[in-house]
């Protein structure tokens, strides 16, 4: 019986130390997927800021030829 309950108390252990393992492999996660969205929201700000730049640009431009053509 001494044995058993050893055994028992090894699993339990091990499940304890596998759960502990799983919660902070979870909490990575979900900082990671915070991280990832952040790094989504802060590429699309960039994506069009970077189509209005270009296209004040090509205002400019047109503007420019139209006063000197």
């Amino acid at each position: 019986m001494n044995d058993y309950n050893y055994q028992k108390m090894l699993y339990d252990k091990t499940i304890q130390d596998i759960n502990a393992k799983t919660e902070k492999i979870q909490a990575q996660d979900r900082s990671l997927e915070l991280r990832l969205k952040q790094l989504d929201t802060e590429q699309e700000a960039l994506s069009k800021e970077m189509e209005a730049i270009q296209d004040v640009i090509k205002k400019n431009v047109e503007s420019t030829f139209k006063t000197f053509g």
